[in-house]
């Protein structure tokens, strides 16, 4: 319902800016497996790359860049090791 909203208002707006909904699933939850077998008719009709965009398909397209998604996870754990956490900790603590 949104995407459409969203066309919508595009087309009564006479706006010349590009635009392109929708929907985007940051990561794929079955490992090694293809998201769009495992979740068979759950996100059907959507089209795939075209309507809805799966971890590295999603990423890459908003950066512009490949393989994205291994990139953003080599950060994550870049700043785990480096125990970047740790300055959030007064923060995020709570106590008991």
């Amino acid at each position: 319902e949104n995407i459409l909203k969203w066309y919508t208002y595009k087309a009564l707006s006479n706006s010349e800016t590009d635009l392109q909904c929708f929907l985007g699933f940051p990561f794929n939850p079955h490992k090694d497996k293809d998201f769009w077998k495992k979740q068979g008719g759950k996100i059907s009709p959507l089209q795939k790359n075209e309507e809805a965009f799966v971890a590295d398909d999603f990423w890459n397209l908003l950066s512009g860049f490949d393989n994205t998604t291994v990139f953003i996870f080599d950060i994550f754990r870049e700043l785990g090791e480096e125990d970047f956490g740790e300055q959030f900790q007064e923060i995020f603590n709570i106590p008991k």
